[in-house]
């Protein structure tokens, strides 16, 4: 099993609170949770597959990797969304991203 410490080294935050943000998302556009059509478009403005966001909103994912959760807060609640949701804002400021910085490299302008 998986720890919070383990899956914070690995880049992974809890996949339930995003899986909220994407049931939330899809009541909010007056989409049937259940429907393929709304899946596949909420995939494709995220690149995803409908069947790994299926997945996640459904809770069948424990952990994601962060670059995925920042993703569905992007498309679902704009970005800063996580602001305004205690339960996002505090993943977000508790998330160490050493690992993303050494995974990703960004060139630092000169």
């Amino acid at each position: 099993m998986l720890t919070p410490e383990m899956a914070g080294r690995r880049g992974l935050v809890p996949g339930r609170p995003f899986g909220r943000v994407i049931s939330d998302w899809l009541i909010k556009h007056d989409k049937d949770n259940d429907t393929i059509t709304s899946f596949d478009q909420l995939a494709a403005e995220m690149k995803m597959d409908p069947s790994n966001l299926r997945k996640i909103r459904d809770g069948k994912r424990s952990w994601i990797g962060f670059d995925v959760a920042d993703k569905i807060v992007v498309v679902c609640l704009g970005a800063g969304g996580w602001r305004d949701d205690s339960e996002l804002s505090h993943i977000y400021q508790s998330t160490d991203f050493t690992w993303l910085d050494m995974k990703k490299p960004c060139a630092v302008a000169a």
